[in-house]
C-alpha cells in the first residue's frame, strides 16, 4: 500500500473500501474522485452524495468537510495509486481498444463474437454496457466508464473473462480513463466531426484519440479503417497498420452494407493480430439498433444510432447497397446540448441521399426541440423534407407514407430505450414503437 493512499484514506477511513467519480451517486463507503469544473453542478451534487470523503483537484469554497481539496499533481497520484491499491490489474488479461466517431460499438460487438469462437470469456465495455458474453453486468451510460467505475468492472468481474474489448471515446482518452491498461492491439474507425461542444476543433479531436497509441503494449499495433486516417497517424507513429479486407463474402446480409463491412473488416484485422485465423462469419450478428430491419407486408424499417453526418450518410449508403430499387425516407433529428456545429451537416449528408426527410426530435435534453430542428434545416438546400417536432408522430408519418419495396430509415437512437426531455428519461425505443405501429 503507498503511503500516500494509507495517510490520506485507509488509516482516517477504514471503511472505505471503493472508489467512485460519481459524486451524486457515491455510497458511504466510496471515496469519491471529482474532477472541478463547473463549482455550482460540484456544490449541488454534494447536497445529494452519501460519500463520506471526497477529493478535488482545485481549490473551491466549501464548508462541507468531507471535501478535501489536493493540488492537480498530488490529486492524480492519490487516484492512480487508489486504483492500483481497491482494483488492482490482473496481468494475465488481455485488452483491446477501439476508438473513432462511428462504429466503435459495431466493432467491439464483431470482435468479441470472434473472440468467444475461440473459447474465450470476454468483456465488452461500451455503449450497450459492460457485458460478459452477452451478459449485462454493469451500465453506467457512458461510452467509455468513469476511471474508477472502468477499474472497478475490471476488478469484480475478473474471474468471469480472459480478454477485455473495450470502445474507447475520445473523452475518456483525454480524461486518462483508461490508467493503468496497456493494449494488445487496438483499432481506429475513422474521425468525421463530432463532439466539437468539448474539444472545439477537429485538430484538438483528432489529438485526444492519438493518445490511444500511447497505451499500446510493446509491439502491439494500432489498427486502422479509413486510408486518409491512416496516412495522417502513421505521421506521428510507427506502430499502425491499415485493415485487411480479405473475407469471404458468404456473411449475413445484416452485415454486407459497407460501413458494416468496415467495422467487421476492423475487427477481424484485429483478432488476426492477436493470433485468431479461425473465423465462423455466418453466426456473427450485428449489434442492437445497429442497421436493425423489421419488415412487414412488403416494406422496410430500418433503427440505426447514425448520429453524425458521417455515419447517417454511411447508413443511408448501406440501404442503397441493401434495397438498391428503393426509395427512402429518413427520420432523425440531433440531440440536444452537444455539438450545435453539426447540425446543418446532418441535412446535407441526408438531404442528397433520401427521396424524403423528416425532421423530428432525438433527445432534446435541456434545449427547445424546435430550435435544434431549426438549427438543422438550415443545412438543406433542396425541399424535400418536413418536421414533426414529437418523434413517434414523425416515425408514424414514415411508416404510413412507405409503399412495399421501400425503405423507412429512423436514424439517431437505435439500442437506445429512452428519450431524454429537460432531464428526465421517458421510455422511448424506436424499433418497438416501429413493430407497435405496424402491428
Amino acid at each position: 500500500m503507498s503511503q500516500l493512499v494509507n495517510k490520506l484514506i485507509v488509516s482516517n477511513y477504514p471503511h472505505i473500501k471503493n472508489m467512485s467519480s460519481q459524486l451524486n451517486k457515491a455510497r458511504p463507503d466510496e471515496v469519491v474522485f471529482y474532477n472541478l469544473v463547473d463549482n455550482k453542478i460540484f456544490l449541488e451534487r454534494l447536497k445529494q452524495s452519501k460519500s463520506s470523503l471526497v477529493f478535488v483537484n482545485r481549490d473551491i469554497e466549501c464548508s462541507d468537510s468531507r471535501v478535501k481539496v489536493l493540488t492537480k499533481e498530488n490529486y492524480i497520484e492519490l487516484l492512480h495509486q487508489s486504483l492500483d491499491h481497491f482494483y488492482p490489474l490482473d496481468s494475465n488479461k488481455k485488452f483491446i481498444a477501439v476508438t473513432g466517431t462511428n462504429g466503435k460499438t459495431s466493432t467491439v460487438h464483431l470482435l468479441s463474437q470472434i473472440i468467444q469462437q475461440q473459447q474465450k470469456n470476454v468483456l465488452s465495455i461500451g455503449t450497450l454496457g459492460c457485458n460478459v458474453n452477452g451478459k449485462v453486468v454493469r451500465d453506467d451510460g457512458l461510452t467509455t466508464p468513469g476511471v474508477c467505475e472502468l477499474r472497478r468492472v475490471l476488478f469484480e468481474c475478473k474471474d468471469d473473462y480472459d480478454y477485455v474489448v473495450m470502445e474507447t471515446s475520445s473523452h475518456a482518452l483525454e480524461q486518462d480513463r483508461m490508467h493503468g491498461l496497456q493494449f494488445a492491439v487496438a483499432g481506429w474507425t475513422n474521425l468525421t466531426q463530432d463532439h466539437l461542444d468539448y474539444h472545439k476543433t477537429m485538430q484538438a479531436y483528432f489529438e485526444s484519440k492519438l493518445k490511444i497509441v500511447n497505451l499500446l503494449d510493446a509491439g502491439a499495433k494500432l489498427i486502422v479503417a479509413n486510408k486518409d486516417l491512416f496516412d495522417q497517424i502513421k505521421k506521428h507513429s510507427s506502430a499502425v497498420d491499415f485493415i485487411t479486407d480479405n473475407f469471404q463474402n458468404e456473411i449475413p446480409i445484416e452485415l454486407r452494407s459497407p460501413f458494416m463491412r468496415l467495422n467487421l473488416a476492423l475487427a477481424v484485422s484485429m483478432a488476426k493480430a492477436i493470433g485468431i485465423n479461425k473465423i465462423e462469419y455466418s453466426t456473427l450478428t450485428a449489434p442492437p439498433g445497429r442497421f436493425q430491419t423489421i419488415e412487414h407486408q412488403g416494406k422496410v424499417a430500418i433503427v440505426d444510432y447514425a448520429h453524425t453526418p458521417d455515419a447517417l450518410e454511411n447508413a443511408c449508403a448501406g440501404v442503397h447497397a441493401a434495397y438498391a430499387k428503393a426509395q427512402l425516407i429518413v427520420v432523425f433529428g440531433c440531440g440536444g446540448d452537444r455539438d450545435r456545429g453539426k447540425r446543418p451537416l446532418m441535412a446535407k449528408a441526408v438531404e442528397a441521399n433520401a427521396d424524403v426527410v423528416i425532421v423530428t426530435s432525438d433527445n432534446p435534453r435541456s434545449e427547445d426541440p424546435e430550435q435544434i430542428i431549426n438549427d438543422i434545416i438550415a443545412g438543406f438546400t433542396i425541399n424535400n423534407y418536413i418536421t414533426e417536432v414529437d418523434r413517434r408522430s414523425a416515425i408514424a408519418k414514415a411508416l404510413a407514407t412507405v409503399q412495399p419495396g421501400d425503405v423507412v430509415l429512423v436514424a439517431g437512437k437505435g439500442h437506445e430505450s429512452y428519450q431524454e426531455i429537460n432531464g428526465i428519461r421517458h421510455p422511448f425505443d424506436d424499433f418497438s414503437i416501429i413493430k407497435e405501429i405496424w402491428n
